[in-house]
């Protein structure tokens, strides 16, 4: 590996389940070893894509430089609870955004008042919605963004 690469912190990922409406849904929570309470970034996908589909290639980045991550998936996809399967909702994906940003502010191994969320296509579009000031970063990192007036529209909901 080339040594200016190299990033200074060890990894460790755990599998965490946290509720959303009336089930859960499920995520890896990736900490950086040696730092006490790290900042955290709150990782989704647009649509219907799950968390294996290589969130965990920039949760592993973010945790390696001391930025601790989760990254989880929307319920009725993946290990994630609700039925009926692969039912696309964006009303329910905000709750799932809303849950998420919830437990991290509680998650004692983090610091819960230093959140920025990352969001790819849709999962960009989605927490744009919140003010600034709901996010103690005031950061969101998009991929493939999404311009947010398409999820004004009436029919996305």
């Amino acid at each position: 590996m080339n040594q200016a690469l190299r990033l200074p912190y060890r990894v460790t990922r755990q599998d965490i389940r946290f509720d959303s409406g009336e089930t859960y849904c499920s995520a890896w929570l990736y900490l950086p070893v040696g730092v006490e309470k790290p900042p955290i970034v709150v990782l989704g996908h647009g649509l219907g894509a799950v968390r294996e589909m290589r969130l965990d290639a920039f949760s592993e980045r973010f945790a390696a430089a001391g930025i601790a991550t989760l990254a989880f998936t929307y319920r009725y996809f993946g290990d994630s609870g609700g039925w009926p399967r692969q039912l696309m909702s964006v009303k329910r994906q905000l709750v799932d955004w809303d849950a998420a940003l919830d437990f991290v502010k509680g998650c004692p191994d983090v610091d819960g008042s230093r959140v920025a969320v990352w969001g790819s296509s849709l999962g960009e579009g989605m927490p744009s919605r919140w003010p600034a000031d709901i996010l103690s970063y005031g950061q969101l990192l998009a991929s493939v963004p999404l311009p947010t007036v398409w999820l004004r529209q009436p029919h996305w909901v």
